[in-house]
């Protein structure tokens, strides 16, 4: 049976449809959602969510809550705002209900006194809600407020500005991955283990998230047709295009650059059947059968952090930092990239773009964990930890151990007249040519062609990384230096775990 079209209410500003009175809320241009009021009942779908409230659940005076409703209708006609202000008003409410003067029956009878009262009785969240509600009432309706609601625009809804703390103190649940956890996760990410489609799902939304760094809600707006393949002068592109959200909603979306690899990842998870009947039912790249997604069209980012949670259980990663199941969220993701970008160097209006931050302070946030960088305090363990590095094998070092020392070999850069040999080149170079890279810490840090030698005195190479990294650390401009400390670091890990496999080794 077909739904009835809606038809717009001149008189009242409202839409109707089958006897009920709709909203149209406009915040997002591209994708309108329609509000059902009924009497004292709104409710909407959004973006994977339902977003309700109940004005009669509130026991605050009947002109009070009068004036909230009216504010409230007219902003999200405007489309000032998203839906989800619905949310944020019914927490107010909850609230207000609780801590309302009881002498006041309308809002002509509030002053600055008791506004303040109220004030510091909420969150710094409902103080916002507040505020603007009482600006919005005294251009509306009451006049009288005007004297105060200019006051009370320049006050702070925070006492103390907690901008990424987490980020900033290496949080071990919530703050950025180390590098050798990134490094096991990405190991994971990388075996195509066949699980469920929700899995599948989780995988690729993690794999997406490590490439362009956007919002769950964003990835999980974008259109089946997403990805976008440009070919020119025989050299192919790969873009997503990202829907915009949060304060620049309604903006056009935009393509974002991704790899090859990511491109084919995309491809091979759209041609799945299960999944692929999805995309064309529901117009969404990113989605798995759930009751969700038929409820609302698409998934929310409530099911995507539930989904990457028990995909990254499924994977039973043990991080080396706190010895418990590896912790993964979409947003520790973002937090991780947006970290390694400032390591190497990336400016932090680069960051700010691309994280689509509205203003700069939250991408400052990831540049000064390069100043307060104790993660290789962390990683750094000292040599006689004993077995803690079994479980990080292969993860720096991709190579194997042989007790022969074959012809091309690999020395430490250290400029003495007894150079000492660390291992040797699996490749022939009449063959494949000279390699380009840097024959010692390239070697060590990931070549499959390295061949380590059982006798070499890796200690040596040991203690040649620490000596630069404490050069390194101890150098001026961070910004320049700071790839150069990640790649020391990651060949400082896979030495140690070179010593560890020569203890084991057997010919």
């Amino acid at each position: 049976m077909e739904a009835k079209p809606l038809i717009y209410q001149a008189e009242t500003g409202l839409w109707q449809c089958n006897n009920s009175n709709f909203i149209k809320n406009e915040f997002d241009p591209f994708c309108p959602c329609f509000i059902e009021i009924n009497q004292k009942t709104w409710k909407a779908s959004w973006k994977g969510q339902f977003v309700f409230i109940d004005w009669s659940d509130f026991s605050l005076p009947l002109n009070i809550l009068d004036s909230i409703e009216l504010v409230t209708k007219s902003k999200l006609k405007s489309g000032k705002v998203a839906v989800t202000h619905l949310r944020e008003i019914n927490n107010l409410l909850s609230k207000l209900t609780r801590i309302w003067p009881k002498r006041i029956k309308d809002f002509s009878q509030l002053e600055i006194n008791d506004f303040n009262d109220i004030w510091e009785s909420l969150d710094v969240h409902s103080r916002s809600t507040f505020r603007q509600l009482i600006v919005e009432i005294a251009k509306s309706s009451q006049k009288s407020l005007n004297s105060f609601s200019c006051i009370i625009k320049n006050w702070h809804a925070r006492t103390k500005v907690k901008t990424l703390r987490r980020v900033l103190n290496w949080d071990p649940e919530f703050g950025a991955l180390t590098s050798t956890e990134l490094e096991l996760f990405k190991d994971k990410l990388r075996n195509k283990v066949p699980f469920s489609s929700q899995h599948c799902s989780a995988r690729l939304l993690s794999m997406v998230m490590l490439e362009i760094m956007k919002r769950p809600q964003q990835l999980l707006s974008m259109k089946s047709n997403a990805l976008i393949i440009v070919e020119s002068n025989n050299i192919r592109e790969y873009f997503l295009v990202v829907p915009k959200s949060k304060y620049q909603s309604g903006e056009p979306s935009e393509r974002w650059s991704i790899s090859r690899e990511l491109a084919d990842e995309i491809n091979a998870f759209s041609k799945i059947p299960s999944i692929a009947s999805l995309q064309n039912k529901f117009d969404r790249l990113l989605l798995w059968d759930n009751k969700g997604l038929h409820l609302h069209g698409q998934m929310s980012s409530q099911w995507a952090l539930s989904a990457i949670k028990k995909y990254v259980t499924s994977l039973n990663i043990t991080s080396p930092r706190t010895n418990r199941l590896l912790h993964v969220t979409p947003y520790r993701l973002r937090h991780t990239v947006a970290t390694r970008m400032s390591f190497q160097g990336v400016a932090r209006d680069v960051i700010q773009n691309i994280l689509e931050h509205t203003d700069s302070s939250s991408a400052q946030a990831y540049i000064d964990t390069v100043g307060s960088y104790i993660v290789p305090e962390m990683e750094r363990v000292e040599r006689n930890m004993g077995n803690i590095f079994q479980q990080l094998n292969d993860i720096f070092f991709k190579g194997k151990i042989s007790s022969d020392l074959k012809k091309s070999q690999i020395f430490i850069p250290i400029f003495e007249a007894n150079p000492m040999p660390v291992g040797s080149c699996g490749k022939d170079p009449l063959i494949h040519g000279q390699c380009k890279k840097n024959p010692f810490i390239a070697c060590y840090n990931g070549c499959k062609d390295f061949i380590a030698w059982k006798d070499a005195n890796h200690s040596a190479a040991l203690m040649y990384v620490e000596n630069e990294l404490q050069r390194w650390n101890a150098s001026e401009g961070i910004k320049d230096r700071s790839k150069s400390i990640q790649n020391f670091e990651n060949v400082h890990q896979a030495i140690l775990e070179v010593i560890q496999k020569v203890e084991t080794f057997k010919i």
